[in-house]
């Protein structure tokens, strides 16, 4: 508990087994506790998303865009969780 690198493998663990609800946790944890990363804040929203939160993944993708603006991903989760709320 407590360690940056056990929230994130722990949570990118859980999003691969489809339980992103109880990966939200993690990788809020693991963003705390190294806000400026891409990883973590990526993961973070593609949890959020999965989990039916897309609200909340919004700004996560958005950052995490910031930290890393070539990102694929990240501009693909984007624009899912806009075209999701049509936006």
């Amino acid at each position: 508990p407590g360690l940056y690198e056990a929230h994130l493998n722990l949570g990118v663990l859980l999003l691969r087994v489809k339980r992103p609800k109880e990966a939200v946790p993690h990788f809020e944890a693991a963003v705390t506790a190294k806000p400026g990363e891409y990883r973590p804040r990526y993961y973070l929203a593609e949890s959020l998303f999965e989990a039916g939160r897309g609200a909340e993944a919004e700004p996560h993708y958005r950052k995490a865009l910031e930290v890393n603006p070539k990102s694929a991903e990240a501009a693909h989760g984007l624009g899912q969780s806009l075209l999701h709320r049509r936006k």
